[in-house]
């Protein structure tokens, strides 16, 4: 994306022969072109009418589905001030015009390959994560229809989970029992001996 004619040719003409380009004359026209075909890289210059390149960029950042492509920002501001601007923004690399060819083609191949690595990683927790919630609704679905009251608590004894069974044996329901302290419902119930011998327990294992 860059609104110079000649440069937007230029990056076209230099990349064409490695990879599929498309090149667009903004950040409106990128951003539609982002959410028609989702790109494997962006390659934005920062000024720009309408969206300029770090409006672009916080677009793509903000957005779930895009926020792993990688980005690179082209610009005539010189100077570390600007590159750490460019980085803070959430870019992954500022390029200063006029560069070099074999610098922009470097670039953009090493920004590829780690682009693919972060769509691999994101999408592998993604299928941990749905693992994960399947597990605990098949637990969650056992527990619920078992007669015997099941409760989990953390390290500081505060309730996490109440079954059913649970709710009716305390006679609380699990709202009133999540985050509270396990000893404010069971002590006035059983006494000290039973807060011993819990204790006692998770500490000899």
């Amino acid at each position: 994306a860059d609104d110079n004619a000649d440069m937007r040719g230029y990056v076209r003409r230099l990349l064409g022969d490695y990879y599929e380009v498309h090149s667009v004359a903004n950040g409106i026209e990128a951003l539609a072109a982002i959410h028609h075909q989702r790109p494997d890289l962006v390659i934005t210059d920062v000024m720009m009418p309408g969206l300029d390149g770090f409006s672009l960029l916080r677009k793509i950042r903000a957005d779930q589905s895009l926020q792993t492509i990688p980005v690179i920002l082209l610009s005539a501001w010189a100077g570390e001030d600007a590159r750490v601007e460019g980085m803070q923004a959430g870019a992954d690399d500022y390029l200063v015009k006029p560069f070099a060819a074999r610098e922009l083609l470097a670039r953009v191949g090493a920004h590829l390959a780690m682009g693919r690595l972060r769509q691999e990683t994101a999408e592998h927790e993604r299928i941990l994560r749905s693992d994960a919630e399947a597990a605990q609704e098949r637990t969650s679905t056992i527990l619920e229809s078992i007669s015997d009251s099941f409760f989990a608590l953390d390290r500081d004894w505060r309730f996490r989970y109440v079954n059913t069974a649970a709710e009716t044996t305390l006679n609380m329901k699990r709202e009133q029992l999540i985050d509270r302290e396990f000893w404010e419902v069971a002590l006035p119930v059983s006494g000290p001996d039973l807060e011993m011998q819990y204790r006692r327990a998770m500490k000899e294992r």
